[in-house]
């Protein structure tokens, strides 16, 4: 036996490291850590309750937009304010444009490396500078590391490996005008100020959301002619990862995505044994066992048995894995059900899945935006926040849920005379990362661990990405 360490893992948000025991060429166990903390639940604590949509946003300097909304809706709970039909709709539309920017993020610059081969497009002959710029970097010592690549299976057709790199640089202005429509409408991308338990502060137009429906069009575009077809490729490549990085089989997801209908995007529930559950939040807790804290909730690095600042939140006493994947399961969604079989896989926890459903949920979010456009530019006399007082000495408490692109998001607030008493953020990457066995330490046992008689940890590397680590939301 022996053991395999990857300190830091990169191209990940926040602070990663995965500790492994190998035998036999495979992972035996694995422990992956949070190594840093920084303590907004505590902070929290003493402020006035309209501070938190604006400090959670910066939990994440990725998924900053989704913290404020769970914030919003905790707080609605908190005190009674509910937001106009418009200004929900408003604020679920920006969700849903920003999960869109984030899920091509993931899949081009965050695990897309993972998968082909930058040295196979060196030859490229084209008209694109950008490309002949990246490939003479590549081609260049300063550009060494990407000789030190793990060693292990990648696409080495190089048509495949031209075209990817080449949506790759193309991602970045499409993320770029999401961005810029988001900031349109939410008066300011990251971290927008606009979303309030009322509803959206700045002023909607019908030329706002002329301007929205266009980027996303372009954004439609991308992902029909380049995202998915780039991920079908992969998924082609490697059938493999159809049985690579079960985390368990065990699945949430929050109901989220509202419709003008009053019907949702995504459904809610958990899935255990295989079978739907409605969710209820009295089984959720966070164990602390193996996590760098004591019981009063204070941060204790000597704690013995511990190793992650990463707390362990558990649904019944079962770890539970979060994200697009677990959005489309519980919600039965027949077009990811069809695409898998297509490839001769089927639905269930692995790598393979998760980087399909993120494809595969764009098309739902385009959808959903669409419609709800519509629907506002039809209805944009309609107000889109109402009369509330932000300054309110509230008492009360709630939970607030959300959706964020890694998965489902939790926030809850307890307020007395409009200061925050307590807040507890239970986040995506707190699910899947969690200790004790959580979906990411499940999902990589039984990974191989050799290339060609050599040690490599690509196979590990991979599994990690698959989830989109965001360990400073993890950590919050």
């Amino acid at each position: 036996m022996k053991k395999m360490t990857i300190d830091p893992v990169t191209r990940i948000e926040g602070h990663q490291e995965i500790t492994t025991t190998v035998e036999n060429g495979r992972v035996a166990s694995a422990k992956v850590r949070g190594t840093m903390a920084r303590g907004f639940e505590g902070f929290l604590v003493g402020r006035r309750w309209m501070d938190a949509p604006v400090a959670v946003s910066r939990v994440c300097g990725v998924c900053w937009h989704v913290h404020a909304e769970a914030a919003n809706k905790a707080l609605e709970k908190a005190t009674g304010i509910t937001p106009t039909a418009n200004g929900r709709l408003m604020r679920d539309l920006t969700v849903a444009t920003h999960m869109l920017a984030d899920h091509i993020l993931h899949t081009y610059f965050l695990t897309g490396p993972d998968w082909f081969d930058v040295i196979k497009a060196a030859d490229y002959q084209g008209s694109n500078q950008k490309m002949h710029s990246i490939l003479r970097a590549v081609r260049s010592s300063t550009f060494g590391l990407i000789n030190s690549y793990p060693q292990g299976k990648y696409i080495e057709d190089t048509s495949v490996c031209q075209a990817i790199l080449s949506h790759y640089l193309e991602a970045l202005a499409v993320i770029q005008k999401t961005h810029s429509a988001i900031a349109l409408c939410g008066s300011k991308n990251p971290h927008p100020h606009s979303i309030t338990p009322a509803g959206v502060t700045t002023e909607i137009t019908t030329e706002k959301l002329a301007h929205l429906s266009s980027t996303l069009s372009e954004v439609r575009t991308f992902i029909e002619e380049k995202l998915l077809p780039d991920a079908l490729a992969i998924a082609k490549y490697f059938p493999e990862h159809f049985e690579f990085g079960n985390g368990g089989g065990t699945f949430l997801a929050n109901s989220s995505c509202w419709k003008p209908d009053g019907s949702s995007l995504f459904q809610g529930g958990v899935i255990i044994n295989g079978k739907h559950q409605n969710f209820e939040q009295r089984h959720v807790k966070e164990r602390i066992d193996h996590s760098y804290y004591n019981q009063a909730g204070e941060y204790d690095a000597n704690k013995s048995g511990a190793y992650t600042f990463v707390k362990a939140p558990r649904y019944d006493g079962n770890p539970m894995e979060v994200g697009p994947l677990a959005r489309l399961v519980v919600s039965k969604d027949k077009r990811f059900k069809e695409i898998i079989s297509s490839l001769g896989g089927e639905v269930g926890s692995s790598n393979m899945c998760r980087l399909l459903a993120r494809g595969v949920e764009c098309l739902n979010f385009l959808e959903y935006c669409e419609e709800v456009i519509q629907y506002l530019a039809q209805n944009i006399h309609l107000p889109f926040i109402k009369k509330w007082d932000p300054n309110g000495n509230y008492t009360g408490e709630g939970w607030g849920y959300g959706i964020a692109a890694r998965g489902a998001l939790m926030h809850y607030y307890r307020l007395e005379n409009g200061v925050i008493q307590l807040a507890n953020l239970i986040v995506p990457s707190t699910w899947n990362f969690s200790p004790e066995n959580g979906p990411a330490e499940t999902a990589m046992k039984g990974l191989p661990v050799t290339y060609e008689g050599m040690d490599s940890n690509l196979e590990i590397i991979r599994t990690t990405h698959s989830f989109d680590p965001c360990m400073a939301c993890a950590i919050h």
